[in-house]
């Protein structure tokens, strides 16, 4: 069997398993996974299939992206004609064609990569040492981060580290610090195996920065600070490779920003082709007026990142982080992980630590590159407002940071409550706090015995 047709048969098994977490053929796997299995350049053919699988997923940046459906949920973007509108009202429904398609994309990197873990340590695996171990902390790696995007969308989900049908046609839903525990373990195991070189130079493969970097981020979501500082400044203090670059040239192939991107066969991100508006009525999302005003004038974010065009009348704008409209030349990778997004994470660590200096002195270094002051330490909440402030300019239409901003922050106003409900309700009346949480699919309540009542509250 040749490499190329290996790893079509990989994707459509994993493809064919989303139908119910993992619903395969045993005997016929297992013929794949040995034959994988049996030397470096088709083995290395199996772990290609993780990245191209993500390309045509939630990674996309198309209509059915997590950047353009949480940028909708969230108080970024406002939706043009072209669907979308469930998103934006956070009205979906469980039968949703597309959150179907949230779900089951990850757990078809899951399963490729526990079908890599697994072929890894069959006995007649005839692969080199160096690169099991480099396929084992790359699998490791894209498992963790598909759960990060799992358990941020829905909450508590299916864990499965296995290929075995017999468990994954029957497994309930774990609860969501559990799934972190996971991933946590998954991004240590990968840092350990993964070489701190990028491999042939291009940075659309993991490596020990691209688990660091991950690392960094579940720590602060799960608010262990001092982990959360650790983490991020091990990649901030790899100047040697990363560094912040003009803002023009952040998202392109490479860049020194870069941490983690994705790169297409000949073609460009997609990003800018689902958010530049041409000559035409804006079909597409647009970002809201009012996230508009609220840069400072000064800001060359605000200059580089966002163009508006008027139609009949009305002002719309768009996000002009990606400009590469057309496939080729490429010129432009999908941007996941980036150096700025560390400083950040280590400002907000460090702020809840009551390193109120040295927070500053992170956010001063992403403001000089905006062309803005530097700003002085203040208290643990004007901090705290500046940072939210400041990942909105930051990291705007960006894999969904600002959504999952808005549901991990505490209300400012009502305990128990998010700030998601603090914004998001006078944005849209029929708002309820249960709306974080996307709905289960449907599909999966009716395949998956032990998850037929586990719909999240509110659906």
């Amino acid at each position: 069997m040749q490499p190329k047709m290996l790893l079509f048969t990989l994707l459509i098994i994993a493809t064919v398993s989303c139908k119910d977490i993992v619903e395969i053929d045993p005997p016929k796997s297992e013929l794949v996974i040995n034959t994988v299995f049996s030397s470096d350049a088709i083995a290395e053919q199996a772990i290609a299939g993780l990245y191209a699988s993500l390309l045509t997923g939630y990674a996309s940046g198309d209509l059915t992206s997590i950047t353009y459906l949480a940028g909708l949920s969230s108080d970024e973007l406002i939706t043009g004609s072209d669907g979308g509108i469930d998103f934006y009202k956070n009205a979906i429904l469980p039968n949703n064609a597309v959150i179907l398609k949230l779900w089951s994309d990850p757990y078809k990197e899951i399963y490729i990569a526990n079908s890599i873990l697994k072929g890894l340590d069959l006995p007649t695996a005839n692969i080199s040492q160096t690169l099991r171990q480099q396929l084992s902390g790359e699998a490791r790696f894209m498992r963790a981060f598909s759960y990060f995007c799992l358990i941020n969308l829905f909450g508590d989900v299916p864990l499965t580290l296995t290929t075995d049908y017999n468990i994954n046609a029957n497994i309930a839903r774990s609860p969501k610090e559990m799934v972190y525990d996971q991933i946590i373990t998954d991004l240590k195991n990968a840092q350990i195996l993964l070489s701190g070189d990028y491999i042939k130079n291009e940075r659309v493969r993991a490596n020990k920065w691209v688990a660091t970097a991950l690392l960094a981020r579940v720590y602060l979501y799960r608010g262990q600070w001092s982990d959360a500082e650790t983490q991020a400044s091990a990649v901030i203090d790899n100047n040697a490779t990363f560094n912040l670059c003009p803002l023009d040239n952040v998202f392109l192939m490479n860049s020194n920003e870069a941490i983690w991107q994705l790169s297409r066969v000949d073609s460009n991100s997609p990003d800018a082709a689902t958010f530049v508006i041409s000559s035409t009525n804006p079909v597409n999302a647009t970002i809201r007026a009012s996230l508009v005003a609220s840069f400072s004038s000064a800001d060359k974010r605000k200059k580089s990142w966002i163009t508006s065009r008027k139609y009949n009348g009305n002002t719309y704008y768009y996000p002009t982080k990606y400009k590469a409209t057309e496939a080729t030349p490429v010129t432009e990778y999908s941007t996941i992980l980036r150096l700025a997004e560390q400083y950040l994470i280590r400002a907000e660590a460090r702020v809840w630590q009551g390193k109120f200096t040295e927070a500053a002195s992170d956010i001063s270094i992403i403001h000089r590159r905006a062309g803005l002051k530097d700003i002085k330490a203040g208290t643990k909440e004007a901090m705290l407002a500046i940072l939210e402030k400041e990942r909105v300019f930051e990291l705007f239409t960006e894999w969904g940071h600002r959504w999952f901003d808005l549901k991990r922050s505490p209300s400012l106003t009502i305990a128990g409550n998010t700030r998601a409900d603090d914004l998001l309700q006078p944005l849209e009346k029929s708002w309820q706090s249960t709306d974080t949480l996307y709905p289960i699919p449907l599909d999966q309540l009716l395949k998956d015995p032990a998850m037929a009542n586990a719909q999240n509250p509110g659906y």
